[in-house]
């Protein structure tokens, strides 16, 4: 029993979900009958769109003459939802407007409910952040006549339309929506407990099926595939521009070299940010920079970007060298540094509120090959990722949310690299290898630093255009648990990690050793490396020579006394004679003041 009274609500769910999609900026919308929302109600739709602008739901009372100015509108502007509910005349105590949620032009589902209660109307998004409008004239109620309108209004309506900032929207909504749902409450107060409400879903039992190659008698668009067929409902009073299902331009469009599509339902793009290629369809190499150790890009970002809650940062490099900073901006206590430090990527942070330090170790990023790098924020949350594969997610300590920007964001180095301990940096060098598709905000670093005049991207030391960096034929492994680390410490970056502080071991489930093997001898030697040992060479010549000196000197003061045996005397008997020693007797020159002198040998 229980089998079949869950299959049939199952049933049931599927035959009333609808989704229409909308293709025409021009002319798409769909009218329903009248939500009756004059004192309680309630209405639901979900939604999603590539569009950050758009009209959403529109409603007036302009359909009769009345001395009241009545209207609802719910619309995308900048990627944020708006609602404006008007209760008799336009003044500021009876027109209020309210906003809530972001980048709502994700290609994401998003749900949307409205509430009416008397003065309040509350919109709700997505079950969890919510804005409450309270009406402050003397009208309590929101009588409409017009029907309710989705995706955009008809040309009747735009005639005699109360609310005329709906007009002026850059374009109709463009994208999908599905579950439409009003109704109506009876007798109370709406939302209360023991609630009576008459709900009425839009769903029908017949259904047509169709193939149109023409606009249809609704003025529906052409799909973009026009052999797919597709389910035609009519539970609405009208709509143009708008055909069943949500389309999906994707399905029959391909993005090369992992690029990735975009559905923008009425045609597809590829999203090529990250895989070292652009164009429509991801098939020309992008531009790319390479550094030589000693060189590095200053970046005057615009004024919306000096102070962020939230941050996208995504750039590709390639190198043979274990250490080198990458990116690094410091203005104040906030400061944000990614760098190489031992062939691992190593993020520090900071929004005023101490230190934060991510980093990512489960492979040997300096193998010559192209690793995307990917650091997304929003407020105090932060994630790390690497190659698509390899991530580290945590917030960072304190309160404030907000990044500030004052001074320059750096790219592959900066001029005073050797003191950014004060950020947390350890590699202490300038990045030598080759950046690409460097976006941070959506500001394309490479573009611009190559291809305009702009004095807001300036160049500093040899900076060559294209890529030289081969991937070495032997790389040394990290042995490594396969965890990364995230870790905070205090305001000041020298003082130790103590117990107030928090180090975190995202993936692993044993606590992690890992050690930080510098990468093979097989990397090139720097200049300064050669420098120091022909300075070590001349150094330790010059001390052997002396020590030889030494050493000889020495022997011969040792053995200066000569030993004269008996078979020697023999030889001189005549001088033996003079001192009247015998023959056999041993004798010692000694020489003392240039003086030859014989002494007898004790015995």
């Amino acid at each position: 029993m229980e089998l079949y009274l869950f299959l049939f609500t199952y049933l049931l769910f599927i035959q009333t979900i609808q989704s229409f999609t909308f293709l025409d900026k021009r002319t798409s919308h769909i009218r329903y009958d009248q939500w009756n929302a004059e004192t309680y109600g309630k209405l639901k739709f979900k939604f999603k769109t590539h569009n950050p602008y758009g009209l959403l739901l529109y409603s007036d009372n302009s359909l009769e003459s009345s001395t009241l100015q009545n209207f609802i509108v719910l619309k995308l502007n900048y990627a944020k939802l708006f609602i404006t509910v008007q209760m008799g005349a336009e003044d500021y105590r009876s027109k209020k407007t309210e906003s809530i949620g972001n980048k709502l032009d994700d290609l994401a589902w998003h749900d949307v409910e409205l509430y009416r209660n008397e003065r309040e109307t509350t919109l709700r998004l997505d079950g969890k952040d919510e804005v409450v409008i309270i009406n402050e004239g003397e009208h309590d109620s929101l009588a409409l006549n017009t029907g309710v309108f989705f995706g955009g209004i008809s040309d009747s309506l735009s005639m005699r339309i109360l609310d005329m900032s709906v007009l002026a929207l850059p374009s109709r909504f463009i994208g999908c929506m599905e579950n439409i749902e009003f109704s109506k409450s009876e007798n109370t107060k709406f939302p209360t407990s023991g609630i009576t409400t008459t709900l009425k879903k839009y769903s029908t039992t017949k259904k047509m099926k169709e193939t149109p190659t023409q606009p249809d008698l609704r003025g529906t668009t052409k799909y973009p595939n026009k052999n797919i067929e597709y389910e035609m409902y009519r539970p609405f009073k009208e709509s143009q521009g708008v055909i069943d299902g949500c389309a999906d331009a994707c399905s029959n469009f391909t993005c090369s070299n992992e690029g990735r599509c975009i559905n923008q339902f009425v045609s597809a793009t590829c999203d090529c940010v990250g895989t070292g290629y652009f164009g429509p369809l991801c098939t020309k190499v992008a531009d790319s920079m390479e550094f030589k150790g000693t060189s590095y890009i200053t970046v005057n970002v615009a004024g919306p970007l000096k102070a962020t809650t939230e941050n996208l940062i995504k750039f590709r490099f390639k190198t043979n060298y274990a250490n080198g900073l990458l990116l690094a901006a410091n203005s104040g206590n906030d400061h944000l540094m990614v760098e190489l430090d031992s062939a691992l990527i190593r993020l520090s942070i900071n929004l005023g509120g101490g230190y934060h330090i991510l980093e990512i170790n489960e492979k040997v990023f300096s193998d010559g090959k192209w690793h995307l790098v990917e650091i997304v924020r929003n407020g105090r949350y932060i994630s790390l990722y690497a190659d698509g594969s390899y991530s580290v997610n945590s917030s960072t300590p304190g309160v404030f949310s907000k990044f500030d920007l004052r001074d320059f964001l750096y790219v592959g180095g900066h001029p005073e690299v050797e003191d950014l301990g004060k950020i947390n940096s350890r590699s202490g060098k300038n990045f030598r290898g080759c950046l690409q598709q460097i976006f941070y905000n959506g500001l394309d670093i490479v573009y611009k630093t190559l291809n305009t005049k702009s004095t807001r991207f300036k160049k500093y030391g040899n900076i060559g255009k294209g890529c030289t960096v081969e991937p070495k034929r032997i790389v040394s492994s990290r042995e490594t648990d396969g965890s990364s680390i995230s870790k905070s410490g205090p305001d000041n970056p020298n003082q130790p990690l103590t117990g107030g502080n928090h180090y975190i071991n995202i993936k692993a489930t044993q606590p992690t050793a890992v050690e930080k093997q510098k990468v093979s001898s097989s990397n090139k030697l720097n200049k300064k490396t050669i420098i120091w040992i022909a300075v070590g060479l001349v150094i330790g010549s010059v001390i052997i020579v002396i020590a030889i000196v030494l050493i000889v000197n020495n022997v011969r003061n040792r053995y200066s006394d000569v030993v004269f045996n008996k078979h020697l005397m023999k030889t001189n008997n005549d001088f033996l004679t003079q001192f009247n020693r015998r023959p056999n007797e041993t004798v010692i020159y000694t020489p003392r003041n240039g003086k030859i002198l014989l002494e007898p040998e004790l015995v």
